[in-house]
Parts: C-alpha cells; sequence; structure tokens
C-alpha cells in the first residue's frame, strides 16, 4: 500500500454571502419594478453523481484543501474525504465553476451599471 493511498483530503470552504437582489428598472411608463431572480436551469439529464455534487456545493465558496486538518482551519467548515486525490480532484473542478460564475456575475453586474447609467442621462 502506498503511503499516498492511506491520505485524507480535508476541503475548506465558506457559505457563500446573501446578496440581495436589487434589480430594478424603469419601465417606459415610468414606473418602478424589480426583474425577477434567474433560477439556474437544472439539467435533468445529468448523471446522478454530477447533480450530487452540484447540490453538495451549492452554497458554499471552496478556500482551500489540505492532506490534515492545519490549525490555522480551526472554527471553519471543512469535508472531509477519505481519499486525498478525490479531495484535490473536486478542489480545482469547483474552483473553475466558482471562477466562470465569477466571470458571469461580473459581466451582469457591468450590465446592470450601464443602465443605471443610461437611466441617469
Amino acid at each position: 500500500m502506498d503511503k499516498t493511498d492511506s491520505l485524507r483530503g480535508f476541503l475548506i470552504y465558506t457559505d457563500k454571502p446573501v446578496i440581495a437582489d436589487k434589480k430594478v428598472i424603469q419601465l417606459s411608463t415610468g414606473e418602478l419594478t424589480q426583474l425577477p431572480e434567474q433560477q439556474p436551469t437544472v439539467q435533468e439529464d445529468l448523471p446522478e453523481h454530477i447533480m450530487q455534487l452540484e447540490q453538495k456545493f451549492k452554497e458554499k465558496l471552496i478556500k482551500d484543501f489540505a492532506p490534515i486538518f492545519l490549525t490555522q482551519f480551526e472554527g471553519e467548515a471543512c469535508m472531509e474525504y477519505e481519499s486525498f486525490d478525490r479531495c484535490v480532484d473536486e478542489y480545482f473542478s469547483q474552483l473553475d465553476k466558482q471562477r466562470e460564475q465569477s466571470k458571469f456575475q461580473s459581466k451582469e453586474d457591468d450590465i446592470w451599471k450601464k443602465m443605471g447609467r443610461i437611466r441617469e442621462d
């Protein structure tokens, strides 16, 4: 048995901050209305294990990973894995997803800022 086979993995995370949705637009009639929050589409044809991962990381922001639980992470939420390899795989796959979501949110915020400036003019 290899030493890496016995290493556990620890994935450190925080809860996603709750941001109030303040997307209000002015209609051509002068009336202010709030746009509905768009719910992400769920693809029902995804394999079961991917659906479980989506639910598992739904409200979490991944921070770090380690092969042992370090004292610097005391008081922080973590998930323990039987295998360090699996922990690392999930860390990087979730990190990529979070980067994509962040880019999308940034673009969306820019659009709302532009709409706000147009409204002011």
